[in-house]
């Protein structure tokens, strides 16, 4: 390595004498540039660096975490907006017991563990916060006290002691763990965002309720929203870690619903143990047909006209088995059902300051298979939270003092669903609490160690050889490298703090396969690798070249002006069968020609975690499988293009997007997993991409209303990208507070939002508060088959029609949508059936209809305008039943895209009986086309005889500018009834051709 023609055994001894006149420089130059700074790699005078995330669905009254050492000492570690809070100066001796301030005397609980070089990882949410109690409790002690008393803490249990109660506690929920992508997941100190995905989504949706002595332990379905508890009101100082051999009772009120032709829904309430239930094993006719945590179970393929008998057992965390529950038997669905259930009845509420129990009941519960709850704050909107098989539920996603309404539906297996309960409202406990602004940001540079050190007037006096293959430590020093570095297997390259390398022009460092780079410097004494010029681009940087080594590691290192014939100053070269694998922490990568780094696919980043990455020509660029790794704890700005550029991938496996304080650019990006974005995402399409999600592939994108999620174009171009898809993808897909621009390219079925469906391949969406603006054609395009668990404040601005839809699925629109501001304000309904009972509300622009065949009730609200294209036709069947509830302020209206007599046929019922066949407050015009013989037309046909008849009743409404009448009935057969005030104006041939 020294050019002095030692043999490499004497390379240690060679640095070791060149090394003290270069450190000494080195020292000065660091602290001089760096302004001083702690050692963020351990030990900080007698404290220890604490790190963490605090999880709850509560505000938090502090925004500072407490910590009260073993031997009394009290220290703070600030929580960020991410959640994540962090020391490096917690004093005492451990262990250490932590502390998150929920207000009212209310707080959350966890231990953390010194590892025994001066650093400690736990994070605190409700499971921490069960564990501590329980142990607390168990030993008879009491957890608050002794946080609160000036004393030191007698005693704490040990690492292994409340790791074994979190294990009991993980054990009951592992099933539930496996259905949120976590199955294996150590909660207590997994690094993870609170930003409402990921692990924070899980916490969220299964909390553990600690109230009055007792634990829940509540589970939620996340894809069908099915809230059940695992363990009821279990003594806080129940022993998680005993031997239990005590079985839970069986499962009660099973029902076996028919809710297709080739499907039945089996629904139960929830067992109760002594310890927890954490799974449900389903029976067919004796066989064991599946297995789930959740209270819920539909079963597909079947035969109809066939009886199967169902049953279930519940099985706990330590494998014993319940006697089974009484069977239900039941068949396929042979006909369709309307009929919904009677409403619930009695709602009850009993607030608390953290949750609110509700409970009711039901009459023909056999015919229930879900209560659907939702809840409002006051009498404000109301939105479902969650769907109980039970008559009862405990909501713990709420505040104290704060009044909260509920009210229940009972839904039938055909989705049927009843009339709500009375709204009953009541206020939980105690006061108030809200989070205090938070001054520490994801991204706030100023607490970040990398190093920004200026070597570039520091003199090297020793020079590298460019090739090791035995493994090499580098003493502080500074050193040349001009034929640059190569590290072959089986060698480690080992950079000790104080390192400086300059590297020769176009030279870099190469770490091969089976090679490996360990650089960990502090914060006080960093590493540098540098260009002999100051010049961008001068030497190549740090290249790992199918590296898969945990030995590869980069911390408190500085990288700068790099990126020539390699195009970045870090790169990993990789694929999925040869990967590399590196750490990278507390790294500055400054001054690059090109990107700052250049993950390939196939890298695993163990680490990047506050990183400076700055001054070059671009952010990075990585894969869609390594943008998960990058940490929002690090800095992305500050580049001539802040942006990191994610290459076009088929997604095959889970990922998320973090928020971080620079865009992503995306290319084509098809899903065929689950991608989840978290709040304040920014992404950018390029020209042409699309994100497509496929049959397996699941989109989550929950923004909040203060981080929204925004998927934009490169260009602010309407249709400078093809938008969102969804290809009959019946998953768990949903946007919230998600705002999509700029699409609306493809040629046809083209929107800023397309679902493709059909009945036979549905999709599945919940979208709430989501912007559709700036398309080249529709804000929104939604086939038949459209599975729109909610579609509600729904904003589609600035493009070229509001939206599109099928005519099966536009009762699916929420009251709260928003379409105006467009080239055509109208939501354009393609035509086609209603074949169940359905309600069109009235939005606030026209629907333009193609044609509407009903065949079952179709209901239509007021202020709904239907604009009808020419030559069109509202068809009611004999099945089928129109009825209108306008009001005087209020009208339901039928017109025409012309103001033409005759330009659309008008609405025909066809030997259509119903007695609901009613307008009220209903305005219909420009009607009466459509056939060869203008005497039998009308902006109302009646097709009827004395066999089958028509009815209908007009309350209310005129019937105006027809080619033909008004109102046109056959002569046998036709019965209407005409309330007050029904006018008839300007038609071609009259008012009636019957008068009654």
């Amino acid at each position: 390595m020294c050019k002095s023609g030692r043999k490499p055994s004497s390379i240690s001894r060679c640095i070791d004498m060149c090394r003290w006149i270069a450190l000494a420089v080195l020292s000065l130059t660091v602290v001089a540039c760096s302004g001083g700074g702690t050692d963020d790699g351990g030990i900080i005078g007698t404290g220890i660096k604490l790190d963490g995330t605090a999880s709850s669905a509560r505000a938090y009254a502090s925004n500072e975490v407490e910590i009260k050492a073993r031997s009394g000492e009290r220290s703070t570690a600030a929580i960020a907006n991410s959640g994540r809070f962090s020391s490096t100066a917690v004093t005492g001796s451990g262990p250490y017991l932590l502390r998150a301030d929920l207000g009212n005397n209310e707080f959350l609980y966890s231990i953390a563990y010194d590892n025994g070089i001066g650093e400690a990882d736990r994070n605190i949410h409700s499971y921490t916060d069960a564990a501590a109690r329980n142990w607390f409790a168990a030993n008879g002690l009491d957890i608050d006290a002794e946080f609160a008393g000036s004393q030191a803490i007698n005693t704490l249990p040990t690492e292994t002691e409340i790791d074994a109660i979190l294990n009991g506690l993980y054990a009951i929920v592992a099933a539930v763990l496996g259905e949120y992508n976590l199955g294996g997941t150590n909660l207590s100190n997994t690094s993870y965002d609170a930003n409402g995905s990921g692990v924070d989504l899980y916490l969220t949706n299964n909390p553990v309720l600690v109230n009055n002595g007792n634990i829940t332990i509540i589970v939620t379905d996340q894809v069908t929203q099915t809230l059940t508890e695992a363990s009821t009101n279990i003594p806080l100082s129940t022993d998680f870690t005993a031997n239990d051999t005590q079985a839970p009772s069986a499962p009660g009120a099973l029902r076996a619903l028919a809710s297709a032709s080739n499907e039945i829904v089996v629904v139960w309430e929830a067992a109760i143990d002594n310890i927890g239930v954490t799974t449900y094993q389903v029976f067919r006719d004796g066989d064991l047909i599946a297995s789930t945590p959740f209270p819920v179970y539909t079963d597909t393929n079947l035969s109809s006209n066939v009886n199967y008998e169902y049953s279930v057992i519940a099985i706990d965390a330590s494998g014993n088995s319940s006697s089974a529950s009484a069977i239900a038997t039941s068949q396929t669905l042979s006909d369709v059902d309307t009929q919904a259930p009677p409403a619930p009845q009695n709602l009850v509420l009993t607030p608390n300051s953290n949750n609110m129990q509700i409970s009711w009941s039901q009459t023909a519960i056999s015919d229930v298979a879900a209560f659907n709850v939702s809840r409002s704050l006051g009498t404000g909107v109301s939105n479902t939270i969650a769907n109980v098989t039970a008559t009862f539920m405990t909501d713990t996603n709420i505040m104290s003092g704060t009044e909260y309404c509920y009210q229940v539906t009972a839904i039938d297996a055909s989705g049927n669903e009843s009339a709500a309960t009375p709204i009953t409202c009541a206020t939980t406990a105690g006061t108030t609490v809200t989070t205090p602004t938070n001054t520490v940001t994801p991204t706030d540079t100023t607490d970040l160690t990398a190093p920004l050190v200026d070597v570039s007037n520091m003199a090297c006096t020793e020079t590298l050889d460019n090739d090791i293959d035995i493994s090499t430590t580098l003493a502080a020093g500074c050193y040349l490298a001009n034929d640059g570095i190569t590290v072959s297997e089986p060698a480690n390259l080992t950079l000790q703090p104080g390192v400086v390398i300059k590297f020769g022009s176009s030279e870099g460092i190469l770490i091969q396969t089976g090679a490996s780079l360990t650089a960990q410097g502090t914060a006080s004494n960093p590493i540098v690798m540098t260009g002999q010029e100051t010049t961008p681009g001068f030497w190549n940087g740090v290249r790992f070249f199918y590296s898969n080594s945990n030995r590869n590691i980069l911390d408190h290192v500085q990288i700068e002006y790099a990126g020539g014939s390699i195009d970045a100053n870090i790169e990993t070269v990789a694929n999925s069968s040869n990967p590399s694998r590196v750490s990278i922490s507390n790294t500055s990568v400054l001054y690059g020609s090109e990107y700052g780094f250049d993950f390939q696919n196939g890298t695993l980043l163990d680490k990047f975690e506050r990183n400076r990455i700055t001054g070059n020509v671009q952010t990075g660029i990585v894969s869609a499988y390594t943008v998960a790794a990058l940490g929002s704890d690090s800095t992305y700005a500050g580049n001539t293009t802040d942006v990191i550029s994610v290459r076009n991938n088929d997604l095959e496996s889970d990922t998320t997007f973090q928020r971080l304080d620079v865009p992503y650019r995306l290319g084509d990006l098809r899903l065929e997993a689950k991608l989840t974005i978290n709040p304040g995402v920014v992404m950018e399409f390029t020209s042409s991409s699309q994100l497509f999600v496929t049959d397996t592939g699941t989109l989550i994108a929950t923004g909040t209303a203060t981080d929204p999620i925004l998927m934009t174009s490169t260009e602010a171009t309407p249709g400078f990208w093809d938008g969102i898809r969804l290809f009959y993808t019946n998953t768990g897909n949903r946007l919230e507070y998600v705002t999509i621009e700029y699409g609306g390219a493809a040629a046809t079925s083209s929107g800023n939002l397309v679902i493709t469906a059909n009945s036979s391949n549905p999709s599945r969406l919940t979208a709430n508060y989501v912007t559709l603006r700036n398309s080249q054609s529709s804000g929104f395009d939604i086939d038949t088959g459209a599975s729109l668990q909610q579609f509600d404040n729904i904003t589609s601005t600035g493009n070229a029609v509001s939206g599109v839809i099928d005519a099966e699925v536009v009762h699916l629109i929420g009251p709260g949508g928003n379409f105006v501001g467009n080239t055509e304000d109208v939501v354009r309904v393609l035509s086609g059936s209603t074949d169940t009972d359905v309600t069109w509300l009235g939005l606030n622009v026209p629907y333009s209809v193609a044609g509407l065949t009903i065949n079952a009730r179709h209901n239509i609200a007021a202020g709904a305008t239907l604009v009808m294209d020419a030559g069109s036709e509202i068809f009611v069947s004999r099945d089928g039943v129109l009825n209108t509830t306008g009001t005087a302020g209020q009208p339901v209206v039928f017109t025409a895209k012309e103001s033409t007599p005759g330009y659309w046929d008008g609405i025909r019922f066809f030997y259509s009986p119903s007695v609901g066949n009613r307008l009220e407050h209903t305005v219909v015009e420009y009607g009466g086309g459509g056939t060869a013989n203008a005497a039998d037309t009308g902006n109302i046909r009646m097709t009827c005889n004395n066999t089958n008849p028509s009815r209908l009743e007009l309350v209310n409404t005129s019937l105006d500018f027809s080619l033909g009448w008004g109102l046109y009935m056959d002569t046998n057969g036709c019965i209407t009834t005409e309330g007050a005030n029904v006018t008839y104006n300007g038609n071609g041939l009259g008012s009636i051709n019957l008068q009654p």
